[in-house]
């Protein structure tokens, strides 16, 4: 792999990581993506192409942007990066977290 492409990826990654050890509730949509963009922008990258990070209930429908809503006890958290990174490449995955303080419940299956 080009090392244009992997210190790309590996920035966003160092930025998800950011974004993830500052999550919890009381914190706002918005204040929780500006660590994944500073991050992005302090490891020399170029900037998030959209703001999808979205809580709780916002999260379906799916694509919104983020927001001022403030995350709740134990709302998930979808983000999905869109990262243009270091040297221009594109860096794009998604991920999901829970905010907490308690534990993630066992998904119930639906008929």
């Amino acid at each position: 792999m080009c090392r244009c492409v992997q210190a790309s990826l590996r920035a966003t990654e160092i930025a998800v990581g950011a974004l993830r050890e500052r999550i919890r509730p009381g914190i706002t949509e918005t204040e929780l993506w500006s660590v994944l963009h500073r991050s992005v922008i302090e490891q020399n990258g170029d900037y998030c192409e959209t703001r999808l990070l979205i809580a709780g209930a916002r999260t379906n429908p799916w694509f919104q942007e983020a927001a001022h809503s403030v995350i709740g006890d134990n709302d998930l958290v979808a983000l999905d990066t869109d990262v243009v990174g270091c040297h221009g490449y594109y860096s794009d995955f998604s991920r999901t977290f829970h905010a907490g303080p308690g534990q993630p419940t066992q998904a119930q299956k639906t008929l």
